[in-house]
């Protein structure tokens, strides 16, 4: 409980256990390194780079009889030879982790790779590798011999694939012909008797008839009292509406 209230008061927005996912990763192509994946398994996994290696070009060591770590700033021929045994048994170890993520397929990498500048042809520099040197048993070999190798592994459950020459060309997208574009047919029918007025509109437009009318629309229902033919010329019996115009009262 302190853990979960000091996480919520303080939250975290870089750590990845802390953001909320949208979608799970799980049917993604995920991206781990060796040291991560370490106690997980995944369906699929390649390793396209399980080959190559980093050479160790510091002494740094462990005594053998003490297992003290030991740096010999000199470089010497016989400690630069002891670390090198070291990096081996680490990646030997990491590629044991490597292997054995996988459920149902696991694909390698392999290459004859040169370590030399300008070296692309002889004996190659894989046997280095920790799977350099499952694969080779520790000799040196050149592409020939990394193949007769592969070979030799190769059983029902084990298939070597070659994969075929580069292809350069740059990708373009399919092509299509433009569609046919012509204008839609109106198929149905515009109702324009509608339009947006207002009572003083109706009074400037309407018909003569209805002007007429216009004072005796007040009334409460036809035929509640007798109008005279010629209205009486009153103060309350002026017309209303904007078409008569302004008419000041003058005082009596």
């Amino acid at each position: 409980m302190r853990w979960l209230a000091q996480h919520i008061a303080e939250p975290d927005a870089n750590a990845s256990s802390q953001q909320l996912r949208l979608e799970s990763d799980k049917h993604l192509v995920q991206v781990v390194t060796i040291h991560k994946s370490k106690g997980l398994e995944y369906p699929l996994v390649w390793l396209p780079f399980i080959a190559d290696f980093r050479e160790q070009r510091q002494a740094f060591y462990h005594d053998r009889d003490t297992f003290a770590p030991m740096l010999d700033l000199s470089n010497a021929e016989e400690s630069l030879e002891l670390a090198e045994m070291e990096r081996l048994a680490e990646d030997l170890r990491l590629l044991y982790v490597a292997l054995t993520r996988s459920i149902w397929h696991c694909s390698l990498g392999v290459a004859p790779l040169f370590r030399r500048r300008g070296a692309k042809e002889g004996e190659t520099d894989l046997h280095r590798s920790a799977l350099g040197r499952l694969i080779q048993q520790g000799e040196a070999l050149d592409a020939n011999g990394l193949r007769r190798c592969l070979d030799a592994l190769c059983d029902t459950n084990i298939v070597l694939e070659i994969p075929g020459a580069p292809d350069n060309t740059p990708w373009m997208p399919p092509e299509s012909s433009p569609p046919t574009l012509a204008a839609r047919a109106l198929q149905r029918r515009i109702a324009d008797e509608w339009r947006v007025t207002s009572y003083s509109g109706l009074q400037q437009h309407g018909a003569a008839r209805a002007l007429d009318l216009l004072p005796k629309l007040d009334l409460d229902g036809a035929g509640a009292r007798e109008v005279p033919d010629e209205p009486v010329m009153s103060p309350h019996t002026f017309p209303r509406g904007a078409s008569p115009g302004d008419f000041p009262a003058q005082p009596l």
